[in-house]
């Protein structure tokens, strides 16, 4: 189902691109923009806006100045294309382009995330409240969860880090920017993507030199997406990304060598869960074919979630003892037993124990930036 998925999406987008077909995604009109440019990447602007009553992303692609008109909206139409059809609880949705904010200049519109990334959230938790691993680990889990899901549709994200999993207004972790990198394996490279994406901090080694893997190519891929999924964790519970005091020549290097940083520990000391690290180690492998699938992954961060949850969940205390009827008088019978107060054990209105109990919550985490293509 998934190779047949995947073959026909890539036939789909290669007619598109050679004929230059492309259907007309939802048209957002009405937006006004709030403020000056919010975020300002290698991709593109991103300002907050607002849709009638709804608060909406609004990200304007860097595109060259020497693009004719007809070709920038053919390349926002292609970037728009696969994301309008990712449709998952850990995916940003996407909402449509707009030419409201900018005259002539299409832009592509999400839903705005109050809460931020999950890089901000750390950062705002551990200054003001402390570390709290386990809300991060989640968060994590639910990414890696988006990411297999984008995986199962043929779709490589290819810029993955900490500032592109965002918060919901529940707390929920989603994917975003995976539409704004280029398509691989859909496409020649020249029809690919005003992004190449993935960061150097979070680049799988094979990224650097692919002939040295026997790859042809510096696209992205699964592989490097489990690679760049690893890096992200490091970086959340480190609060900075891998080789942090590198730059980008000197990250090819020592990656290329096998270096990794050791294990990393949250502000307050706590370090790394042992399987966490163990996890992390085997996704960041140099080996792209050693490295787990994004669902084995979703899979070992269930359980490992689980049982850091099982241990940092205090237990019961115990409840004391039923309360027991006082001794009956010498000048009462003693062959008959007093019967005790009501009281005393269970309520007889409601048929439960008076006495403190409390209940343990296992929480369910298995709920149900421009793409690639394998």
């Amino acid at each position: 189902m998934f190779a047949d998925r995947a073959r026909l999406r890539r036939l789909a987008l290669k007619i598109a691109v050679l004929n230059q077909v492309f259907t007309t995604p939802s048209i957002v009109r009405g937006i006004q923009c709030l403020e000056n440019i919010y975020f300002a990447g290698s991709y593109g602007d991103v300002l907050c806006g607002m849709h009638g009553v709804s608060k909406v992303a609004v990200k304007r692609l860097c595109l060259p100045s020497s693009w004719k008109l007809s070709l920038r909206k053919q390349a926002i139409y292609r970037e728009s294309l696969l994301w309008s059809i990712a449709i998952h609880d850990h995916v940003v949705p996407f909402l449509g382009i707009s030419e409201d904010p900018f005259d002539g200049a299409l832009c592509m519109v999400s839903p705005w995330m109050d809460n931020g990334s999950v890089l901000q959230r750390w950062v705002s938790r551990t200054s003001s409240t402390g570390s709290n691993t386990l809300a991060e680990l989640r968060q994590l889990h639910q990414s890696v969860l988006g990411l297999a899901y984008l995986h199962e549709e043929g779709i490589v994200h290819g810029d993955l880090h900490a500032g592109n999993i965002l918060i919901d207004e529940v707390g929920n972790a989603r994917l975003a920017d995976f539409g704004l990198s280029l398509l691989a394996e859909a496409t020649h490279h020249e029809y690919g993507s005003i992004h190449g994406g993935g960061g150097s901090h979070w680049k799988a080694p094979e990224l650097f030199t692919p002939e040295e893997f026997g790859l042809s190519s510096y696209r992205p891929t699964f592989m490097s997406d489990i690679f760049a999924f690893a890096c992200t964790c490091f970086e959340v519970y480190a609060g900075e990304p891998p080789l942090a005091e590198c730059n980008q020549y000197q990250i090819g290097f020592r990656v290329l060598k096998g270096e990794r940083d050791p294990r990393p520990s949250v502000p307050g000391g706590e370090l790394m869960h042992e399987s966490m690290w163990s996890l992390v180690q085997s996704c960041w492998g140099h080996d792209p074919s050693s490295r787990p699938s994004a669902a084995s992954v979703a899979e070992t961060m269930s359980r490992i979630t689980g049982q850091i949850a099982s241990v940092e969940m205090p237990s019961p205390p115990p409840s004391p003892p039923h309360s027991r009827p006082p001794s009956l008088p010498p000048s009462h019978s003693p062959s008959r037993s007093p019967t005790p107060p009501p009281d005393a054990g269970n309520d007889e209105a409601t048929g439960e124990s008076s006495s403190p109990y409390f209940t343990l919550v296992r929480f369910n985490l298995d709920c149900s930036p421009s793409t690639y293509m394998n």
